[in-house]
């Protein structure tokens, strides 16, 4: 929904991981690699088909070299 409207990308989180967190040892591992893995796929899926790029809507200035020296 959120790219749908114009986001370039999405924040997540325990959306995709929070059940780990009530795991132990490798049933954590396994949700982790399998399940957590798939969720964050089927969002980046999403982003990459759906999100509008940020530079569509603010246009971005060139940094010269060295810019941190004088930071």
């Amino acid at each position: 929904m959120a790219c749908l409207n114009g986001a370039s990308g999405v924040a997540v989180g325990r959306a995709v991981w929070q059940e780990a967190t009530q795991l132990v040892g490798s049933a954590r591992v396994e949700f982790l690699n399998k399940t957590a893995r798939e969720r964050m796929a089927r969002i980046t899926d999403l982003c990459t088909t759906l999100a509008k790029p940020w530079t569509d809507y603010y246009e971005s200035q060139q940094i010269a070299d060295g810019w941190y020296v004088g930071y």
